[in-house]
């Protein structure tokens, strides 16, 4: 019989939990929302009791839609957004919220697109420490060291010292799941001021003395002193002393006894270690064989039936081709990934981190703060929307096909030999919610120009269209960075929700220039990652014997490997990879444009939307100046 792993993504505004076999099949898939605190601007809050009590009820509505149970199901992974869970000493929530002086316990999770931390990061930039070129220079707002800054500035003195522990969400989930306070490389590095030592690299020779990571002098720096003098207990204490630090899918333990029973899992069911959720859709897409059209020269004439033409080959991934391909996650914002064997440090882009997804190579992140949500704002916000939507439904269309049809009778209406002449007056610039990467500036806001009166279909269309380019040429900027530094991307594998929208899709390759492959599993690339995390897990996990429990297997695994990532075994780099590769399915491929006019007409559109930034900036300094 074959195995099964389930993997649990926690997203923005729900919980997705599937289970999946050993080929990388998804058998079964169930959602459930999350509940979500919003009652001052810029503030993000939800609840970490709310979120595993939707984690419970998925994996059980998953495990009943695969009619997978008990001991078939051999590792779990999860994966989350990289918001901030705080919990007393007791491991109880506490309250991060300034509503009702922090006493609302339920709502003690900062979510990741909560800003009010912008002068806590503008506070730690200006200290200018080495470690902040592992963040390409500068903490984002969204990290969790300005927001656990901003508690302890904000906390009454009495509130602060009773908090036990700071979780990035990830971690939290395995947290629950086994009783471990084990932390995972990705959370730690990429969010918390964690820089892993790189046995390799002399430099750091140079460099003050750090406990296995944790940069002393930083967090004495930016105020969190407290964090040094109490060997980081509340972060996760020092990796090999006082803490146990994997990488992905490592495996951090078994299901305790109250977990299993909530999951309605077995006790002991292997645990991998968790990553933010846009690198489990790394982990679910950047294996993925290239599609081959095995009948393309064939006519439909000559296809012996419907299927034929579609029927595809593949060709496997290659480990030495990693570089060469950047994992797009897009969905209520859109995150970039990147590995190479050697660190490349590129200004406004996060990382490079050492060993967050596979041990001995490094991941570059770029991302853009608003993609899904900057187009559905688009889509909400105009006269005709309503309308729209009304004859989208009539036609039993969303309202993003009903838009991508009606752009394309545009063109044939006007005769133009490609959609984008349609909107040669018509610009957006797309940071609404600020720049992540490559300007990294969280103060940058949207721009339209060109726009009328006219509040017709047409109009609509075209602004929707506008939005779409504009963040096709954000995805642009952001791989010019990566590739003048020292990246060579030319492979874009997209996935998320936005990736149903074959407009969004066609339009990220033509404003790119890069081929884009799309996964058999569109929206449930990072679920389908998580699981490969539970894989691995159980792939290191020690056979049991009848007189033992997986837990005291899981234990003896733990002590057998070290408390901490293991550099030394030259297999560890491509455990993660094999798993990968044995459960990524092949899906299609989406090539840019070759009309040479189509491609000058990007550039030079690519060129406004650049000047548009440029031009806020000024109208912004203008009247900073006057103020003053």
């Amino acid at each position: 019989m074959d195995d099964y792993f389930i993997g649990v993504d926690v997203g923005t505004a729900s919980v997705r939990a599937a289970v999946v076999d050993s080929k990388g099949i998804i058998c079964g898939l169930s959602s459930n929302e999350i509940r979500m605190w919003t009652s001052r601007t810029g503030y993000y809050e939800q609840s970490s009791d709310n979120i595993w009590q939707s984690v419970c009820l998925s994996v059980k509505q998953a495990t009943e839609k695969a009619n997978v149970f008990g001991p078939r199901i051999k590792g779990i992974g999860f994966d989350a957004t990289c918001s901030l869970v705080v919990l007393d000493l007791t491991g109880n929530p506490l309250s991060v919220s300034p509503d009702e002086n922090f006493q609302e316990n339920e709502r003690n999770i900062i979510l990741w697109a909560d800003h009010r931390a912008a002068k806590q990061a503008e506070k730690i930039n200006a200290t200018k420490h080495h470690i902040l070129n592992y963040v390409g220079g500068k903490v984002g707002v969204e990290m969790e060291t300005p927001k656990i800054l901003w508690l302890k500035e904000n906390m009454p003195d009495e509130r602060w010292e009773e908090i036990g522990h700071f979780f990035d969400l990830p971690d939290f989930l395995t947290y629950r799941a086994t009783g471990s306070f084990a932390r995972s490389v990705c959370s730690l590095t990429c969010k918390c001021g964690f820089v892993p030592p790189d046995p390799n690299n002399n430099d750091r020779s140079s460099e003050k003395e750090s406990n296995f990571g944790w940069y002393d002098d930083f967090f004495e720096a930016i105020g969190l002193g407290e964090f040094v003098k109490d060997k980081y207990s509340r972060l996760g204490g020092i990796p090999g002393v006082s803490g146990r630090i994997w990488s992905a899918g490592q495996l951090v333990g078994g299901l305790s006894k109250q977990a299993a029973k909530e999951l309605g899992l077995d006790e002991g069911t292997s645990v991998g270690s968790a990553v933010i959720d846009a690198y489990a859709g790394a982990i679910g897409t950047l294996a993925a064989p290239l599609p081959i059209l095995k009948t393309a020269q064939l006519t439909k004439s000559k296809a012996k039936n419907k299927d034929e033409d579609n029927e595809i080959s593949s060709i496997s991934a290659k480990f030495e081709d990693l570089p060469e391909k950047l994992a797009v996650i897009s969905g209520t914002s859109s995150c970039h990934l990147v590995l190479s064997p050697k660190p490349i440090f590129v200004n406004g882009i996060w990382g490079p981190y050492r060993d967050v997804i596979i041990p001995n190579y490094w991941m570059s992140e770029g991302g853009q703060s608003a993609t899904g949500q900057l187009i559905d704002w688009i889509v909400n916000s105009h006269p005709f929307s309503n309308e729209a939507k009304a004859l989208a439904e009539s036609h039993n269309l969303s309202i993003y096909s009903f838009l991508n049809n009606h752009i394309i009778a545009m063109q044939t209406r006007e005769g133009v030999e490609f959609p984008g002449l349609l909107i040669k007056d018509l610009h957006v610039y797309p940071d609404f919610h600020g720049n992540r990467s490559p300007i990294a500036d969280p103060k940058l806001r949207g721009t339209i120009t060109g726009l009328s009166i006219d509040i017709s279909i047409d109009s609509f269309a075209l602004v929707y269209y506008s939005a779409i380019l504009s963040i096709g040429f954000g995805t642009r900027e952001i791989i010019e960075s990566l590739n003048n530094a020292g990246h060579k991307i030319s492979t874009l594998l997209l996935s998320g929700g936005l990736c149903k929208n074959s407009l969004f899709v066609k339009t990220i390759a033509d404003a790119t220039q890069c081929q884009v492959l799309l996964p058999k599993y569109i929206e449930a690339s990072v679920v389908l990652g998580a699981a490969m995390c539970g894989a691995r897990a159980y792939g290191v996990l020690l056979p049991k014997k009848e007189s033992d429990g997986a837990d005291n297997a899981a234990a003896a695994k733990i002590k057998k490997t070290s408390a901490s990532i293991t550099h030394s075994d030259k297999n560890n780099n491509l455990e993660m990879w094999n798993v990968m590769v044995k459960m990524s399915q092949p899906g299609s491929i989406v090539r840019p444009t070759n009309n040479e006019k189509e491609i000058k007409f990007n550039e030079k559109k690519y060129n406004i939307y650049k000047l548009m930034r440029q031009d806020q900036i000024n109208y912004r300094d203008i009247m900073e100046n006057a103020i003053k």
